[in-house]
């Protein structure tokens, strides 16, 4: 399950902000301003994995759940 994420994921043109909604059909990408189109998501078995925005919809499918609730910085 993620519990958080780096602040530089967008969907189109939005800086993700605060207590997100994504779904496994949600198109985002890891923007440049910070690890160069990477992320970090946090866990909630405490480890925090560095993924692509593919590897973050991956992810995402795995959980089994079509919305995931994920936390992001302001």
């Amino acid at each position: 399950m993620f519990l958080s994420g780096d602040r530089n994921l967008t969907i189109g043109n939005t800086l993700l902000k605060g207590v997100v909604a994504l779904r496994t059909n949600t198109t985002m990408i890891w923007s440049r301003k910070l690890h160069d189109r990477v992320g970090n998501l946090g866990l909630a078995d405490g480890s925090v994995m560095r993924v692509t925005p593919e590897q973050t919809r991956q992810l995402l499918l795995q959980t089994g759940d079509i919305t995931n609730r994920v936390a992001f910085p302001q």
